[in-house]
């Protein structure tokens, strides 16, 4: 199963403009540039709220798409950490809405000094903090828990962020850290050498787009039942002739509400049965598809793929038909999705398009 959490707050900070919030942005930085040789410096801040976990065991991953990257150095880590410090979204931009309403650089929640990120700082000696948590030096640019961190590493190329944040939603869920997010930063080898090491802006969850901040979590749903189906490839390799055979879904509607869980049967039968003469009618025979069967959802206009392949979506056995169940809460709505499935058997690896639906209000 696959669950989706977009992100309740996200907000950049920037060194050299220590008091602008810009909580509303529709775009986040992570970036470390010069203008000549002064330094500026980004953090990306996002918090998901309201995360329900199973108690299977499961993965969580942070997804970020990316939109522009400007002069982005050959090689470079970024990390990750949770946030030790509450803080606020504010409604700022950037350049239009100058405003330290929210946090900044220099605060967690605007401009007072009770709000300051860390009052620790002293002239040579730095910033201290308190156990298991750090920061900056200056004590400015938000603090963060030292006890897990992600990190992702890029060389030659520029991909969308995805970092594996399972260890953070784990301490969440304990309670032994406190939900305040997640910080994602240039490696601190990185923030303090003297390169350059340009911009990578992302989407925010205030884009207009479909393409929000995820937090991801899947885990291995195990509901297959004994029931009295035959596999497809026990029937392909008992047969006498080649045998090809269709997937299709009885049960796919063209619309779901959002947030709705729904179990989507799918149906697996000989595409060209050979005539004999019995009681049961050859196109009413199903089967159940091979143990390497996986589900996979892409938006049908811009082919983005929402669900891959994966054994977190592999196809279920049901009692009397292979199930796929799909969870489509924080799904975009107003989308049209496309549904298919992966069969790999003894023979070959075949991709059948089940059908397409939207998603609405």
């Amino acid at each position: 199963m696959i669950l989706f959490y977009t992100a309740s707050q996200d907000a950049t900070i920037y060194l050299q403009q220590p008091y602008q919030n810009t909580g509303i942005d529709e775009m986040l930085e992570l970036s470390k540039v010069y203008y000549g040789d002064t330094p500026d410096m980004s953090r990306v801040l996002i918090q998901f709220n309201n995360i329900e976990l199973p108690i299977v065991p499961f993965s969580a991953s942070l997804q970020l798409k990316i939109t522009k990257a400007d002069e982005i150095a050959a090689r470079f880590n970024i990390e990750a950490y949770p946030i030790s410090q509450s803080w606020e979204n504010g409604t700022g931009t950037r350049f239009d809405n100058i405003t330290t309403n929210g946090v900044t650089w220099y605060y967690k929640n605007g401009d007072n000094t009770t709000t300051i990120w860390n009052n620790t700082y002293v002239v040579g000696q730095g910033a201290s903090f308190n156990p298991f948590t750090t920061g900056s030096q200056t004590g400015l640019g938000g603090t963060w828990f030292t006890s897990s961190v992600s990190t992702q590493s890029f060389q030659y190329t520029i991909e969308d962020i995805n970092l594996d944040v399972t260890d953070f939603v784990k301490e969440w869920n304990s309670g032994s850290i406190e939900n305040n997010g997640i910080i994602i930063k240039f490696s601190t080898d990185k923030e303090n050498d003297s390169v350059d090491y340009g911009s990578i802006k992302m989407f925010s969850k205030e884009t207009n787009t479909i393409y929000q901040p995820k937090l991801v979590i899947t885990y291995l749903e195990d509901d297959s039942v004994s029931g009295s189906l035959t596999t497809i490839t026990d029937f392909i390799n008992s047969s006498s002739y080649d045998v090809s055979y269709r997937c299709y879904s009885p049960n796919l509607k063209t619309s779901y509400h959002e947030g709705q869980k729904v179990t989507i049967k799918i149906d697996a039968r000989e595409l060209y049965p050979i005539k004999q003469f019995n009681s049961t009618f050859a196109y009413q025979v199903k089967y159940y598809l091979p143990s390497s069967a996986y589900y996979s959802v892409i938006d049908t206009l811009t082919k983005e793929t929402i669900i891959g392949y994966s054994d977190a979506s592999r196809v279920i056995q049901g009692e009397f038909n292979n199930l796929v169940k799909l969870n489509f809460s924080n799904w975009p709505v107003g989308r049209n999705y496309t549904l298919l499935v992966k069969s790999i058997d003894d023979h070959n690896e075949e991709i059948f398009e089940i059908g397409t639906f939207d998603i609405y209000k």
